[in-house]
């Protein structure tokens, strides 16, 4: 007959432990230069957030192969609130931001906003 031990784990959190606030994308933030001065590229803008532990932003963007979704490297925008891509290649692309604070803890993903260049 074997024996079983069991173990309880108890782990604790010490200090304050908040994630930053969620942000907004506007579709309407996002927009592409005229075709005869930059193509294939966008400007995706987003509201600030206004924490003060607030230490930068991301963007996450991905788009489709088939029905599975591809996703890019995040890119990091530190406290800009935009970022201008250059040299998209035709695709439908779905973008989101999310910010960070200095130890790392990332907000929730913000709305969603899609581009689609031709």
């Amino acid at each position: 007959m074997k024996a079983w031990k069991f173990f309880l784990f108890t782990i604790v959190l010490v200090g304050t432990f908040t994630a930053c606030k969620q942000i907004t994308v506007s579709q309407a933030h996002l927009s592409s230069f005229s075709k005869t001065t930059t193509p294939h590229s966008a400007v995706l803008s987003w509201d600030s957030n206004p924490e003060t532990g607030l230490a930068g932003y991301k963007i996450h963007y991905y788009t489709f192969n088939g029905a599975t979704k591809v996703y890019s490297a995040p890119i990091v925008a530190a406290k800009n609130t935009s970022y201008t891509f250059t040299n998209l290649l035709p695709n439908t692309y779905h973008f989101y931001v999310t910010a960070y604070d200095a130890s790392g803890m990332e907000s929730p993903a913000s709305n969603e906003v899609v581009k689609i260049v031709e």
